[in-house]
């Protein structure tokens, strides 16, 4: 299989998980603490505020990538349609061709 046209660099698509994953986390936390302070409520809020985010991140990831499947699946679709296209655009041309050197042939022998 070839990798369709839109391939990004590894680098890039670690950035794209860590950042789609960490700062949920991140806020969560930080708003969880920032309640617990406010309430009284020890590590209450932290952790279901915590948990609740990376649920929602992982969730957000899995999404994510779905939609990554199906677009390069669209794009080998694609890719194999013009393929095919240019395999019919060629075979039609040697067809023309033939049918140009028979008329020609017979032009020839008349």
């Amino acid at each position: 299989m070839s990798e369709p046209a839109r391939s990004r660099p590894a680098h890039l698509q670690l950035l794209a998980v860590s950042w789609n994953f960490g700062w949920p986390v991140a806020a969560g936390v930080a708003l969880g603490h920032w309640l617990d302070e406010r309430l009284g409520t020890s590590p209450a809020a932290t952790l279901v505020l915590g948990i609740g985010a990376m649920a929602a991140a992982a969730w957000r990831l899995v999404s994510l990538s779905k939609q990554d499947v199906a677009e390069r699946q669209e794009a080998e679709v694609g890719e194999r349609r013009a393929q095919a296209e240019e395999q019919q655009a060629r075979a039609a041309e040697r067809k023309a061709q033939a049918r140009q050197e028979v008329a020609d042939d017979e032009e020839v022998g008349r």
